[in-house]
Formats: C-alpha cells, structure tokens, sequence
C-alpha cells in the first residue's frame, strides 16, 4: 500500500532514541567527540547524530522510502555501503519499530474523543481548565510539613 508523504500528524518516538543512535555510531566508529560536535555546531553544521536523527525522523514520517535510507546514509556521512546498510538495519529494528505514528485522520477522531494526551506539558497554560483550578497559585496554600524534631546525632571517635 502506497502512502502519500506527510500523512502523520504526530510521530512518537522511544524516549531513549537519542541514546540507541549515539550506541549504534559507536558500534560503527562514528561517534563524534564532545569538542567535534561543539566545533561543527558553533559553524552551523549538522552532527552525524542529528543527521542520522534527521533521517530517522523523515523514514517515520515517510517523507523518504526505508529503501533509500542506506543510500541517503551513505552519501550524508561518508561511509561505505556496508556501514550505512548496518547502519540503517539497526536503526531500524532499534528504533523505527518502536515508533508510534497517529495518522491525520485518526488524531482528529481520538481529539473528538478526548483520548489524546500532552506527553509532556511544559507550561501551566497547557493544561486542562479543571486541573489548573485545582493546582495551587502559590506557596501558602501548599500543605505544610510536619516539623520533626532531629534528635539524632553522630558519636564523636
């Protein structure tokens, strides 16, 4: 079946996928040290890890075909076929099976339904008016702790 570009709306990747590309360059030798990816950066110029990440991200989204990735790696990092077809292996049983992609049409039916929720809510705007009612504005209407008396003290040697 045949899909047509951009048809997600959201992609939802493994926590740790930063952590599995930066393990899967090691295993191939491309990792960049801290003071390389400062010196690319401050250029302006993409890591290996970001361009691999860059890439990952347009195979979920299906902005490219998966054939394409091992070519795409090849020619982006420099490296032979056979590292970027390991390379693209791995990234794919090690990340992209994992990845949770909610189509256009279904988010606008799980909206509907109240079934999609923020994984991460940054600001105290984000979230629910019921819920931001009920958090407390400031320090005085928190709980306050029991004050516990520190009886114990360490024995002088």
């Amino acid at each position: 079946m045949k899909s047509e570009a951009g048809q997600y709306k959201e992609i939802i990747f493994p926590e740790n996928s930063s952590d599995v590309i930066l393990k899967i360059l090691e295993r191939y030798g491309l990792k960049e040290t801290n003071q390389e990816m400062i010196k690319k950066l401050s250029k302006k110029e993409k890591t290996i890890r970001g361009t691999v990440a860059e890439l990952i991200k347009k195979i979920a989204q299906e902005e490219i075909p998966s054939k394409d990735f091992s070519p795409t790696l090849s020619e982006r990092l420099g490296v032979s076929k056979k590292i970027a077809d390991d390379l693209a292996k791995d990234a794919e049983k090690e990340i992209l099976v994992f990845v949770k992609r909610i189509p256009k049409e279904e988010q606008k039916e799980r909206i509907k339904k109240g079934l999609i929720e923020r994984e991460r809510t940054t600001s105290r705007t984000e979230l629910p008016k019921k819920i931001k009612d009920e958090l407390p504005t400031s320090t005085k209407e928190l709980p306050s702790k029991p004050q516990i008396k520190d009886d114990y003290r360490e024995p002088i040697e």
